[in-house]
């Protein structure tokens, strides 16, 4: 698989951007606590982790407490899917009030951010190891148990971050063409205030607001 796909990504087309960015960087504003790193990491994962808490337990009893074999894949994967559009919309609101901030370093963040739900995954296994019983919390027992917990919650934070980061780059890419266009997006109306302040310039129509942003238009 892995040669597969860096095959596949070697052919792929190179990623065609709307507008491109001025070689000149603009400071980046002092940010609010509302958009620091902490606090969209705690509120970004918080309603993608509530979406699958349910079920998550169910797993983690049937993995560790061998308690019963869990067997209800079809509702699971309706919880998966969930979860994956949860992570998308939290990412792009973050992206979103991210870059009216004026902060333009939105490409790992929104991975982090997509991502972010598998630290509530990983700080949970610390509560659900109550549950296991005492004459079993052996030093190979503390091993096992957070060592696969901290193997699954990368690889749900790969994952994750990479539905954040897919959905953050569609909506990124969709926005900056409509400043090419002169058009608006279809599911929002933003008053002039607020073109204002995620560009960085004044907005005005097609070419001209790309120019006072900064932007060159392809």
């Amino acid at each position: 698989l892995v040669f597969l796909g860096a095959y596949k990504g070697f052919k792929w087309d190179a990623i065609e951007f709307p507008v491109n960015t001025s070689s000149i960087s603009r400071e980046i504003p002092v940010q609010p606590w509302f958009r620091s790193l902490p606090f969209a990491l705690a509120i970004s994962g918080i309603f993608p982790f509530r979406a699958c808490f349910v079920e998550m337990n169910f797993i983690l009893a049937s993995a560790w407490l061998d308690q019963y074999y869990y067997a209800a894949f079809g509702f699971l994967l309706i919880v998966f899917a969930i979860l994956l559009i949860l992570c998308a919309e939290m990412a792009v609101l973050l992206n979103f009030s991210q870059l009216k901030g004026g902060n333009y370093h939105w490409w790992w963040r929104s991975f982090i951010n997509g991502g972010s739900i598998s630290l509530w995954v990983f700080f949970y296994s610390f509560v659900h190891f109550k549950s296991i019983k005492a004459e079993a919390a052996s030093v190979l027992t503390l091993v096992v148990y957070f060592g696969y917990m901290g193997l699954a919650s990368l690889g749900l934070f790969l994952m994750t971050g990479f539905v954040g980061i897919s959905a953050c780059l569609w909506f990124n890419k969709t926005m900056f063409a409509s400043i090419v266009t002169g058009a608006r997006l279809p599911s929002a109306s933003h008053s002039t205030t607020d073109q204002e302040m995620i560009t960085g310039a004044p907005m005005t129509t097609g070419s001209e607001g790309c120019i006072a942003a900064g932007i060159s238009v392809t």
